[in-house]
């Protein structure tokens, strides 16, 4: 069965079922279906049944940690974990070992999740796909000869092949979006630095630092469990807790009758190819059948040109803390400069979502693609900055793939991405519903709202009902 980590939860609560049990199946299903896919970097198959007995023990003495308590999961193997190799994907650190979990990890464990494995991605997690000379190729379980996205596609195709029931990801350009799109699955992206960033897997210890844009998020067969996952992930870290809490605003909406959207799925200095327009068209269309009320035309001011030249910079900025030794990005009064222009591109975003509508009445989302094209075929040879991808017949930068997630990522807004439907190829299409600034319980509720309309759903991958 595909439950999902809040059914899971609810088994587990009611005795069908043991965390034991789940693990045991698991890692079954693992042994069995992984080997096609190569979705992990390690598998802690003695750490996982030492968590699940701890876990069962807790539930048979009346002593829950909660609704996540038992429930099996996997981790981007960008993360540190405690007694587990961590790798960020880079042959250098195997064998690095930390004796710290990142914050992510450690509160997801401290909710009772139980750690099985870690999830393959690129080196250092800069790439669109997956692949690496320590782990190989990660092959997408709709078609192996496509990536199932990157950087965190060990991480959807774990989701999707139902080796887990809840995953850890990251994102600074669609790491979690893109994967979620090509594969079929959910996930989060939350407002930059509601979720501590300390704990990236780089075999330095303590590393604290935030890395601007980046940010850890959940990943899911379901919207809910992201709701559920969010509610154990974020908060204040551990620097920062004896200042502040973390209040997020309540959902701005119950029903999707009224949901105000502003609907922006494709661009003409970056066009969506044919397969992603239909289906997101057809979601559009879906919503103002339920009563969505729906503006194609509603942008913000300043054009997406100049907001994708912006992110690139500060992008560039936020990828060099790795290669301090190199030529600077730029000087630190540029960068000031720069961060100048994205504090009035965020202005600009909360305005729109406020006051940016029809009359003025501004919008409660933004859906738009997570990336311009279904899931790619398999595309290794040269640096990612010279390759490209042809899209509906067109040869085109590889970039091109980044800036949609780039656009809104950069200006720090809440994004979840849900599985649309399928394009005429057979391919999963993803679609990004974006909240004003700190509306991740917005986004949220919406993409709950779609599952419970049936409108978006998971799928699972035929190779996955083996």
């Amino acid at each position: 069965m595909f439950d999902d980590a809040t059914r899971l939860g609810q088994r587990l609560a009611s005795s069908e079922v043991t965390s034991v049990e789940l693990v045991i199946d698991y890692l079954s299903r693992i042994e069995r279906l992984n080997a096609p896919v190569n979705a992990f970097t390690i598998i802690d198959s003695e750490g996982a049944m030492v968590a699940a007995l701890a876990s069962d023990d807790r539930r048979a003495a009346g002593t829950s940690f909660g609704p996540l308590d038992g429930v099996p999961m996997t981790i981007k193997d960008e993360f540190n974990t405690v007694g587990v190799q961590s790798t960020s994907g880079f042959a250098e650190l195997l064998g690095n070992v930390p004796d710290r979990d990142c914050t992510s990890v450690e509160r997801l464990r401290e909710a009772g999740a139980v750690v099985m494995a870690k999830t393959t991605l690129p080196p250092g997690a800069a790439d669109i796909q997956t692949y690496s000379p320590a782990f190989g190729t990660t092959n997408n379980p709709w078609d192996l000869a496509r990536t199932p996205g990157g950087s965190s596609g060990g991480a959807a195709v774990s989701l999707a092949m139902n080796f887990c029931g809840l995953e850890l990801g990251s994102d600074i350009g669609g790491s979690i979006r893109t994967p979620a799109a090509w594969t079929g699955v959910y996930g989060h992206k939350p407002t930059w630095g509601i979720l501590p960033g300390r704990g990236w897997a780089t075999g330095k210890e303590p590393w604290f630092t935030e890395v601007d844009i980046a940010a850890p998020g959940p990943m899911a067969r379901s919207a809910r469990d992201l709701r559920m996952a969010m509610n154990v992930l974020a908060g204040a870290g551990e620097l920062d807790a004896p200042g502040w809490t973390l209040k997020l605003p309540a959902s701005t909406v119950s029903d999707l009758r009224g949901l105000r959207v502003a609907a922006w799925i494709d661009e003409p200095t970056n066009r969506s190819d044919a397969v992603t327009v239909e289906v997101l068209t057809r979601l559009i269309a879906d919503l103002e059948s339920a009563g969505a009320i729906v503006d194609t035309e509603a942008r913000p001011p300043t054009s997406y040109s100049d907001q994708i030249e912006l992110y690139l910079y500060m992008l560039l900025a936020a990828l060099s803390a790795d290669s301090p030794s190199e030529s600077a990005v730029m000087s630190h009064g540029e960068w000031l400069h720069r961060e100048a222009q994205r504090d009035f591109l965020r202005r600009e975003w909360r305005d729109f979502f406020s006051t940016g509508g029809r009359a003025g009445s501004g919008f409660d989302v933004m859906i738009a693609p997570c990336v311009v094209t279904t899931a790619i075929a398999h595309q290794h040879a040269g640096a990612v900055s010279s390759r490209s991808v042809v899209i509906d017949g067109v040869t085109r930068p590889y970039m091109d793939m980044l800036w949609w997630a780039g656009l809104v990522g950069n200006v720090r807004l809440p994004s979840t991405a849900v599985p649309a439907g399928f394009g005429r190829n057979g391919m999963p299409v993803g679609a990004q519903i974006v909240g004003a600034p700190y509306a991740d319980n917005t986004t949220l509720a919406v993409a709950e709202l779609l599952d419970e309309a049936g409108i978006t759903n998971f799928v699972p991958p035929p190779m996955a009902l083996g």
